[in-house]
């Protein structure tokens, strides 16, 4: 991948890296921007590891030669990037806490925030929840005090994903809900992706909480976005999504072309997690239909790239698949089994994962009783009770740590909303005159014209305004404008809607017949017309010219402003100051 890299403050890359490192590079000291040149270069490697973190280092060793701790920091934690890429979760997880301790020493709050959220993701995938959410609350927290409203939507949707890891699928549907809200608000590309990847993840919920049709549509939905945006890793896990909706809805030669395709497109991008996790998937499929040797197959491949990750709890899984997938065949290779289960079991361990612990006990019991060793499999049932009552007992605890940050998030929410519905607001909203601007105006319009409304829509032109303008200067002519919105306000009703499209040009949708639209605006014409204007400058004068038109059945948007449009201009066309209409 090349780049191509221009020092001139007017490029887009010295642009780029200002905007995504919050940095003012002019008042930066010598050589900053060669050093977050290489670090954007690294972030942006779609080779990813190995040719970003030769990068990365190389920022490094220039930060650290010229003494500049923020260059340091940024590549500690773009080192420690590289290495969750590589799925080597211990060696990014030093170099992020090296990077973190140096941004609060530097009182670097976009450097904390985006720190805690790797370290969040890196203890979301060794299945430690609880300080999986802690880390991402940090994240939540400062991208709320920075205003940055697309990473507190992120941070609520990685929230929401450690909440369905700790089972509590309600309050995770309700965060991945405002999540998804909030980041499909914005229109960058890379929050669109967020927003399909918050897509997927209603998906999942809607299927685990026994609504496989509404999650199929969602998770379709996510895929096609997915795949418009080219983001190959995301759809991996929606196909695997997907497959397992599909399964549940008991379509299962469905279920196995996802899976397939899946497990081909995980190949394409290297994203070799999402590859096992479809082959387990696949792997079950093969077992139903009284395939064992196909499964293994799968599995056994499955194992081997979870072993070469060296993540415990993916490979204890892994093993216990494979187990599986031997006591389905026959005859069953009993023994293989066995060692299986107890490697599983010093995985399951290792990873502090009592979920899997049960689950290759419960295989033992099967394979114990299958053999008919009745001792051993009273032992293993004893020892399948203690692990089931410990999962009991850390699960309370854990609800409880997360019902106290629940409660975090709540007030935190309460804020957010507020500040969604300004933002909102503001994005239709005039500046000047506060009335609502044309993108409010025309949604509100497409409104009406959905609902079948009867209603009308009215344009108006302040007649001459670039000589009032030219004669008093543009502060006279920001009171004309003004005026004008205050009287269509107090005239005009509350059912009724005003909004200024452009400099001198504002609208109307006046609800009920023509007949009451042509009144209306008749008075409102001839107000503006008497309003004594001498109150603001003496020797003003101003009046305005309107064009109505009736909204007809099967109208569209387009077609509905430009017949507005035509009766405005006849009406400049016959000398200004009147009102024009046409009801079809």
């Amino acid at each position: 991948m090349s780049f191509e890299i221009d020092q001139n403050p007017n490029s887009e890359w010295y642009k780029r890296i200002c905007d995504l490192y919050h940095l003012d590079l002019a008042v930066e000291p010598p050589h900053t921007f060669e050093i977050f040149s290489l670090l954007l270069q690294a972030r942006l490697t779609e080779e990813s590891f190995k040719e970003a973190l030769p990068l990365a280092k190389q920022a490094l060793e220039q930060s650290q030669k010229l003494g500049y701790a923020l260059g340091e920091a940024w590549s500690w934690r773009e080192i420690g990037s590289c290495y969750q890429d590589a799925v080597d979760l211990e060696t990014a997880r030093t170099y992020l806490l090296k990077a973190l301790v140096a941004f609060q020493k530097l009182g670097e709050e976009t450097g904390v925030a985006s720190v805690s959220n790797i370290l969040g993701i890196i203890e979301n995938l060794c299945g430690n929840q609880v300080a999986a959410i802690k880390y991402y609350q940090v994240y939540l927290d400062v991208s709320k005090k920075l205003e940055r409203y697309e990473s507190y939507g992120i941070a609520l949707a990685n929230i929401a994903e450690c909440y369905r890891e700790l089972g509590d699928l309600w309050q995770a549907l309700d965060l991945t809900l405002k999540a998804h809200q909030i980041l499909s608000g914005f229109m960058h590309e890379e929050n669109q992706s967020m927003a399909a990847w918050t897509l997927s993840n209603l998906g999942d919920l809607y299927r685990r909480l026994g609504q496989p049709q509404i999650a199929l549509e969602q998770l379709q939905a996510a895929l096609d976005q997915q795949i418009l945006l080219k983001k190959d890793r995301d759809a991996t896990q929606t196909m695997c999504y997907l497959g397992q909706t599909l399964v549940a809805l008991e379509q299962f030669e469905a279920a196995k072309l996802r899976y397939e395709a899946g497990i081909q497109l995980a190949e394409n991008c290297h994203e070799q997690i999402a590859k096992a996790w479809l082959q387990r998937a696949l792997a079950e499929l093969f077992v139903l239909e009284h395939q064992p040797a196909r499964a293994l197959a799968l599995v056994t491949d499955a194992l081997k790239i979870a072993e070469d990750l060296k993540l415990p709890e993916i490979t204890a899984l892994g093993q216990i698949s494979v187990a599986r997938t031997l006591l389905a065949m026959q005859p069953a290779n009993i023994q293989s089994v066995l060692t299986l289960l107890e490697t599983s079991l010093a995985w399951s361990k290792q990873a502090h994962a009592l979920h899997l612990q049960r689950e290759a006990l419960e295989v033992r019991l099967c394979t114990e009783q299958l053999m008919e060793n009745w001792f051993a499999a009273l032992q293993t049932s004893l020892t399948l009770r203690q692990v089931e009552q410990e999962i009991a007992s850390t699960g309370f605890t854990q609800r409880m740590q997360a019902l106290q940050l629940q409660r975090d998030l709540e007030k935190h929410n309460a804020t957010l909303e507020k500040r969604t519905i300004q933002l909102e607001n503001l994005a239709n909203q005039d500046a000047l005159t506060g009335l609502w601007n044309r993108r409010g105006f025309e949604k509100i319009v497409q409104q009406n014209l959905e609902l079948h409304h009867s209603f009308n829509v009215a344009m108006l032109d302040l007649d001459y305004l670039k000589t009032i303008n030219d004669r008093w200067g543009h502060r006279i002519g920001d009171k004309v404008l003004l005026q004008l919105s205050q009287l269509m306000l107090e005239m005009i009703g509350s059912e009724n809607t005003a909004a200024r499209l452009s400099g001198d040009e504002f609208a109307l949708l006046i609800e009920g017949s023509l007949h009451n639209a042509i009144l209306l605006t008749q008075n409102l014409r001839l107000g503006f017309a008497k309003f004594d204007w001498a109150t603001i400058e003496p020797g003003l004068s101003a009046t305005i010219s309107i064009g109505v038109t009736l909204a007809l059945q099967n109208d569209t948007l387009e077609r509905l402003l430009h017949r507005a449009d035509q009766c405005l201009y006849a009406v400049k066309r016959g000398g200004r100051n009147a009102v024009a209409w046409r009801g079809q």
